[in-house]
């Protein structure tokens, strides 16, 4: 027995080494994925703590492979074990608690998402580095959620502590997430100016172009109107997501070329975008990206006057939204509503979803007075609005 132990651990020790060796080589993760989740498979029933070391090893080097691969929920399999296994070793379980974060997040998970992230706040020590990186997650957390004044206050927390540990590239994401959330106010050029400062420092400082700056880049000049570069950064980040084989990434960047191709009035060539990104979220089992694609469709059903198809979708993306509790969104999904009862001819229930949709933009600090006037343009007109 203890012969064939020791040959179970070589065997463990040689895949934490290849881990360590292959974090950044997805392709070789690939090939080796099997024999992989074998070892962690058999470290999670080990006893003895050198399991538990390379166990914590191993998903620590490898955790960005599974979520790039959308492997979360295989990745959240061994968080337990993992928060375990940092007990017996008496270590700070923090960075575990963020990765449980990460894989809830993309699974639509937000209540547990948000109790991890608020676990891993606890546990790390204040004014690090790792601690301004849990509270740029905890605020993007937020942001997403809705609670937009509470996510500024965050960030400038996080700010702070990377400007004191000299984390310029750390001040640079926490730019990244201003930015989105002058997106979410409409102010459009603020945003995209924020953005082509942190492709700057990309460009300069690391060795390419973030996929989510290319992603931002897109949204932001969509909505500047400036549709043959957002296109071509949209793009971009397909091939990109197709030659890395990230099907999260991929969808994303099919369901944003959707909207630039509704912005001008293409229908047929969105919905086929749209299809696409609906499949691949649904592969990966993102409610949120597929409560996205629901909004997406139900809204071109509308320009194709497909109404009872355009109801089933609004009404799913409302349902899970608001389950996820997604509140700009379910908010979104309700002026979408608003948009189809008009285009059926019930003034009346078109009235009761858009004054139900401004109250909850109201209730989250996000309706300037130029979101009220495009807003009911948008209901009232036969053109679509992103």
């Amino acid at each position: 027995m203890a012969h064939e132990f020791e040959a179970y651990l070589r065997w463990a020790h040689y895949y934490r080494e290849f881990g360590d060796k292959h974090s950044s080589n997805f392709a070789s993760l690939d090939y080796e994925l099997l024999q992989i989740q074998a070892v962690l498979n058999w470290l999670s029933t080990c006893v003895d703590k050198r399991c538990s070391e390379i166990l914590l090893s191993l998903i620590g080097d490898i955790s960005s492979y599974f979520e790039q691969r959308s492997l979360n929920n295989l990745l959240l399999q061994y968080v337990k074990v993992c928060l375990k296994a940092a007990e017996d070793l008496e270590e700070n379980p923090g960075w575990i608690y963020l990765i449980a974060y990460r894989t809830n997040w993309a699974l639509g998970r937000w209540d547990d998402a948000g109790n991890y992230i608020n676990l891993a706040l606890e546990t790390t020590p204040p004014n690090t580095r790792d601690y301004a990186t849990i509270l740029r997650s905890l605020g993007s957390f937020q942001l997403n959620r809705g609670n937009y004044q509470e996510a500024l206050r965050t960030f400038s927390k996080a700010k702070l502590i990377y400007h004191y540990v000299g984390d310029s590239k750390g001040e640079s994401l926490i730019q990244a997430e201003e930015a989105a959330y002058y997106l979410n106010k409409a102010e459009y050029s603020t945003a995209y100016q924020l953005y082509s400062e942190v492709m700057r420092f990309e460009q300069n400082y690391e060795t390419r172009v973030s996929d989510h700056t290319l992603l931002m880049m897109g949204i932001a000049l969509r909505r500047l109107k400036d549709y043959q570069n957002s296109i071509e950064y949209l793009s971009q980040l397909m091939q990109r997501a197709e030659s890395s084989h990230s099907q999260s990434a991929y969808a994303t960047s099919a369901h944003h070329l959707a909207w630039t191709y509704i912005d001008q009035g293409v229908y047929e060539q969105a919905k086929k975008y749209a299809e696409l990104a609906k499949v691949t979220y649904n592969t990966i089992a993102d409610l949120r990206g597929s409560s996205d694609s629901d909004e997406q469709l139900g809204l071109i059903a509308i320009a194709l006057g497909n109404y009872y198809e355009s109801q089933v979708f609004l009404g799913r993306s409302m349902t899970i939204r608001k389950k996820l509790g997604n509140q700009q969104g379910y908010a979104s999904s309700i002026r979408r509503m608003a948009k189809l009862r008009f285009a059926q001819g019930h003034l009346l229930a078109a009235i009761y979803y858009l004054v139900k949709s401004l109250y909850l933009y109201y209730k989250i600090g996000m309706l300037p007075v130029s979101r009220i006037i495009r807003f009911v343009g948008d209901i009232f007109s036969k053109r679509l609005v992103s």
